[in-house]
């Protein structure tokens, strides 16, 4: 399926909405650099406020793997962590348009030093959960009981995803 030229606002809308979606699309696999110019080019088509959608959607899918992952393997020695720092000053290199520049210098202000946002991670680092999953928001525990750590869903997501790794393989 090949992805025509925009017609206006609410082909440009319609377009947006389907690439953050979450649904699944069908394509042939592509080389990295054409995928590359595929995201440039979304996210100047589509701009910030689907860039914060895609970033919430690839959070839930990390949520999902990682459920996928610990319940596949809950046998095992691996325990699969996930946390969220909260806002943390990074360098934040790179061009922005004005509403997304805006969001950085927020960020910049209000976000934690490096060294503090990385503070929880390194004490989970040094004394793991027990438990095959866990989850975190800086370093307050969150229940696994949420959508967001579905069992079934998290199922179907590592299912999709293998299957999607193994088809760029062949």
């Amino acid at each position: 399926m090949r992805e025509r030229a925009s017609r206006g606002p609410m082909s440009r809308a319609r377009s947006c909405a389907a690439a953050s979606s979450g649904s699944v699309v069908r394509r042939r696999p592509t080389r990295m650099r054409r995928a590359s110019r595929s995201a440039s080019a979304w996210l100047s088509r589509c701009g910030p406020a689907s860039v914060t959608t895609a970033q919430m959607q690839a959070g839930r899918a990390n949520d999902l793997l990682g459920t996928a992952f610990a319940a596949e393997r809950a046998a095992g020695r691996t325990r699969y962590v996930l946390i969220n720092p909260g806002p943390v000053s990074t360098a934040f290199r790179g061009e922005y348009d004005a509403a997304t520049a805006a969001h950085v210098t927020s960020l910049k202000r209000y976000g934690a030093p490096v060294a503090e946002g990385v503070k929880p991670i390194i004490a989970l680092l040094d004394d793991p959960p027990a438990a095959p999953l866990s989850a975190f928001t800086q370093a307050r525990p969150i229940s696994l009981n949420h959508p967001s750590f579905a069992p079934e869903a998290a199922a179907r997501l590592g299912d999709l995803t293998r299957h999607l790794l193994n088809s760029l393989e062949s």
